[in-house]
């Protein structure tokens, strides 16, 4: 499991200077991880949870990101309009469906 270094842990001009210096990427706003690390879908899940209010679901563009992304993470407060039926896994994890 790859180490993710958060801002609450590491000053902001700290983290800043080791991606200037090209050591580490910024994934999140408040989430950065080893330059060339390679990622699970449950490490991009922890980078983003800090994130997400308690009982809001991940956009479309986010739960990609967790599953199949590259790079930096969409802002994960980005709201679906559409009414949606709502599914909860034994795990906890919920899916949305129309």
């Amino acid at each position: 499991m790859e180490a993710l270094f958060h801002l609450r842990d590491f000053g902001y001009e700290q983290l800043t200077e080791l991606t200037l210096d090209g050591l580490l990427i910024r994934l999140t706003e408040s989430t950065w991880v080893r330059k060339g690390a390679i990622l699970t879908p449950a490490e991009r899940m922890a980078a983003l949870h800090s994130l997400i209010p308690p009982g809001l679901a991940l956009s479309h563009d986010s739960a990609w990101w967790v599953h199949r992304g590259l790079g930096r993470a969409p802002a994960p407060l980005s709201f679906i309009t559409l009414p949606r039926r709502r599914w909860i896994a034994d795990d906890g994890f919920e899916a949305h469906r129309n």
